[in-house]
């Protein structure tokens, strides 16, 4: 997925959501993992791709936007909507706001208000996409 193709294909968004991921993955026919990283490393919109297993955070990807003290913390927060998905195996998947403190362990994140979006693989992670939708964080 080259940047010149990819950008053309996306075309203007304000957030990145599920949806689109998957539009763009069939289009490439790549992962949605796979799609969802590019898309994030793209740096498309401010955004970050965060996986967790039930040991904890396995991995994430940030934009090259989003400053690097925006720093996913380890464990999830019953709060968000990840959770569900990882304990319960079942949740809501549209794109809900959230103050940022739920996913971010950083003094003052709480003044700040993210959107989430989450997804269970088969595999049994979650994969959230997070939108930076305050500019202030930025």
């Amino acid at each position: 997925m080259p940047t010149y193709l990819l950008k053309p294909a996306v075309g203007k968004i304000a957030k990145l959501d599920w949806g689109l991921v998957r539009r763009i993955g069939s289009l490439f026919n790549t992962s949605l993992p796979a799609t969802a990283i590019r898309l994030v490393e793209a740096n498309i919109v401010p955004s970050l791709l965060v996986c967790h297993r039930q040991g904890g955070r396995a991995w994430f990807v940030r934009a090259p936007d989003v400053p690097d003290h925006w720093f996913p913390q380890d464990q999830l927060s019953v709060d968000s909507t990840a959770f569900n998905f990882l304990m319960k195996g079942l949740g809501n998947d549209r794109p809900s706001k959230t103050s940022a403190d739920v996913w971010f362990n950083r003094r003052g994140s709480e003044q700040y208000e993210i959107e989430e979006q989450a997804c269970l693989t088969s595999t049994g992670d979650v994969l959230s996409l997070l939108n930076i939708i305050d500019r202030r964080m930025i």
